[in-house]
């Protein structure tokens, strides 16, 4: 393995090839940049590890793991490309102080336990495909200043973003029982975040919300929304993430209720629509209704009127009657009748 990676290193740019196994101990104090091999779909435990002149790090797209302290204590490390890690286990850029870029992948999934402690160069994070965010995690990155996740976040273990100093903005979804407990029954995911006062929700809760049917609950729900940033910079850094757990659960009880509100709205509405049909239906059978006997009755004062007409037609079975016959067909009047 030695001799392999011997062969893989290049003189002329000191570009290593990373091809399984751990970088051997004579090399690690002389790599400065690394390519992944295609060979390779996992970064094995401690690669990497003390290799402390190492400045970047190139995966591609079929590296899936970033294994136990794979490059921990690589202070050097400034850039690390993981276009299609899925998990990154424990410690794997533990005190890597000066690591301030990582190009995460869109599937990633699981960040470990102290996966990043102590990269104190981070400044920002987003990785909307993240569902868990193991204890630790982020321990002391100190000058990580804004935090984004997506609607699939599941988990914030114990401690995740301890000794942030830096961190103002986190954006989040809305989930039950979100945040996990620490030994004494604490939350304490942002335990020393001191600057941390703007909270963001991702996801569907704001289209939810304005499709609710009065106005006033939409902006009841806006409101209860807005209150955690109106409270944040007020609360010790120990109380904040037990407010924004409580937070959470307020805007999620308030959010069915209005929700099951709007559902009886909508099924009274369908039966008062129903109820307006079915007498609009009424209505016009009934006009129907006497349209067809006023039809009928006008066909029967027709029909009596010819029957009247028939009647005083002469005897002889004529159809049509002309008129003015009848003066002369009577008889003359004679002298005696004058």
């Amino acid at each position: 393995m030695a001799d392999q990676h011997e062969a893989a290193a290049d003189d002329r740019d000191n570009m290593f090839v990373y091809t399984g196994g751990r970088v051997p101990e004579h090399l690690r104090l002389h790599i400065t940049h690394a390519r992944v091999d295609e060979s390779v779909t996992e970064i094995d435990d401690e690669a990497f590890a003390r290799c402390h002149r190492l400045l970047d790090v190139d995966c591609h797209n079929g590296v899936e793991r970033v294994n136990e302290r794979a490059f921990y204590l690589c202070r050097s490390l400034r850039r690390a490309n993981l276009p299609g890690v899925t998990f990154i286990d424990q410690s794997a850029f533990g005190y890597c102080s000066r690591l301030m870029d990582v190009k995460f992948s869109s599937r990633l999934e699981t960040i470990e336990t102290w996966a990043f402690d102590e990269c104190e160069d981070l400044k920002y994070l987003k990785i909307p495909s993240l569902l868990r965010i193991k204890f630790g995690a982020f321990f002391s990155c100190k000058t990580l200043a804004e935090a984004e996740f997506g609607e699939g976040l599941e988990t914030i273990g114990v401690g995740a973003f301890q000794y942030c100093h830096s961190l103002r903005r986190i954006a989040i979804p809305l989930k039950y029982d979100f945040f996990t407990l620490n030994s004494n029954e604490r939350y304490d995911q942002f335990d020393d975040c001191f600057k941390l006062a703007t909270v963001e929700l991702v996801g569907s809760i704001h289209k939810t919300i304005s499709f609710l049917s009065l106005q006033n609950w939409r902006n009841e729900m806006n409101q209860e929304i807005s209150r955690i940033n109106e409270v944040l910079p007020n609360l010790s850094t120990f109380e904040k993430a037990g407010e924004m757990r409580d937070w959470i659960r307020r805007v999620l009880r308030r959010i069915e209720h209005y929700k099951a509100e709007h559902s009886n709205l909508l099924k009274e509405a369908m039966v008062l629509l129903e109820l307006a049909v079915w007498k609009a239906k009424l209505r016009q059978n009934e006009e129907e209704k006497h349209s067809v006997l006023d039809s009928n009755k006008a066909k029967k004062i027709k029909l009596d009127l010819e029957s009247a007409r028939h009647g005083h037609r002469v005897t002889c079975g004529a159809d049509i009657i002309i008129k003015n016959v009848l003066p002369f067909l009577e008889l003359p009047k004679g002298d005696d009748d004058s």
